[in-house]
């Protein structure tokens, strides 16, 4: 008797079935995956991408600020800042109406300028100091500075040499007592030595287009004159905190001594 035709399709197809099934009990699984290769989408391997970017910031040689070069932000920030630097902090059109000048003085390129005392009862003048110092500190690498002048007059006063609308110089100080003998070359302290003091130079500042001409001797004698109301300090009663190069030098001009060994002191103190 003959097989149907559907017949013969449904058993070919079980046959074939029951095969694919023996051989996929008895293969290993590398054999099974090879078998439904055709059938599945092997995942893409996948590859971490680096970028090459120039992310190094440059460090200005005059004003110290490190800014990205490539950013436009940046350079932005730098030149504003750059200019406040070198050129002096601006104050503004009105700074005869709220700033009082304690003195006046022609400079030997013949420019006119001027000495303010900053006053505490103007938050406007705080904050220029304030900015001006960081400035100062930034360029010093100098850690913050004291500002207990900001509060009380008593422990602190803030002088500013001004030129037309900028101020181009700056000193702060603060009420010391006492201090020691530093080794101008050296920087070594004398051992065993204190020596009497009034006040304290904080920081001491001339921007770089207007140096030698004077400034900073100016804003010293101006703490001289200026510091306690109706006294005259001598020299030797100032005292500097963490002298640096510019400051070193002006300091050695204005109240070094030299001892009998031939080195050169300068009178410091450490800074609250």
């Amino acid at each position: 008797m003959s097989t149907s035709p559907l017949k013969s399709s449904v058993s070919n197809t079980r046959s074939l079935t029951d095969e694919r099934k023996k051989l996929l009990h008895n293969s290993s699984p590398s054999t099974a995956q090879d078998i439904d290769a055709p059938t599945r989408k092997r995942p893409r391997s996948l590859k971490q991408t680096h970028f090459a970017t120039t992310m190094r910031k440059t460090v200005c040689s005059e004003c110290q600020m490190s800014y990205m070069q490539h950013l436009k932000s940046d350079r932005q920030l730098h030149e504003k800042y750059h200019q406040r630097a070198v050129e002096g902090m601006e104050l503004g059109p009105t700074i005869t109406l709220v700033w009082s000048s304690i003195e006046h003085h022609q400079l030997k390129s013949g420019v006119d300028g001027k000495i303010v005392e900053v006053n505490i009862e103007s938050s406007k003048q705080i904050s220029v100091a304030e900015e001006f110092l960081d400035i100062v500190n930034n360029i010093l690498s100098a850690p913050q500075d004291n500002r207990d002048w900001s509060f009380d007059p008593n422990r602190g006063k803030v002088f500013l040499f001004v030129i037309r609308s900028k101020a181009v110089g700056i000193c702060s100080t603060e009420r010391i007592s006492e201090g020691k003998w530093m080794v101008y070359d050296t920087g070594q302290l004398v051992p065993k030595q204190r020596i009497p003091l009034i006040i304290g130079i904080s920081r001491i500042y001339v921007s770089h287009k207007y140096r030698r001409m004077g400034i900073g001797l100016r804003l010293l004698v101006a703490v001289q004159h200026h510091s306690i109301y109706g006294l005259t300090l001598a020299r030797n009663q100032i005292g500097w905190s963490q002298p640096s190069e510019f400051g070193g030098k002006l300091a050695l001009s204005f109240n070094g001594v030299k001892h009998k060994s031939g080195k050169m002191l300068i009178p410091i103190y450490e800074e609250r």
